[in-house]
């Protein structure tokens, strides 16, 4: 069951997953087309996102927003 009261919604789970695919075949796209330097830039990307993605979950948690832990119940 969701919790009403966390920020992170099934929508919200279900795009990072969107995201990881997306940041995937970036990754092969660009390292495909533009060898060396586009598995380079890929990976800056990569950590990039990464980096905002675990700052963002850190200030929910800070804030009181979240629990920090991954509710598997919820998944759809």
């Amino acid at each position: 069951m969701t919790d009403p009261s966390s920020p992170i919604t099934p929508k919200m789970k279900r795009s990072v997953r969107t995201g990881s695919l997306a940041l995937f075949f970036f990754v092969v796209i660009a390292s495909g087309f533009f060898g060396t330097v586009g598995a380079i830039v890929a990976a800056v990307v990569m950590v990039v996102v990464g980096v905002g993605f675990v700052v963002w979950l850190r200030r929910l948690v800070a804030a009181g927003k979240a629990s920090g832990q991954w509710n598997a119940a919820d998944d759809t």
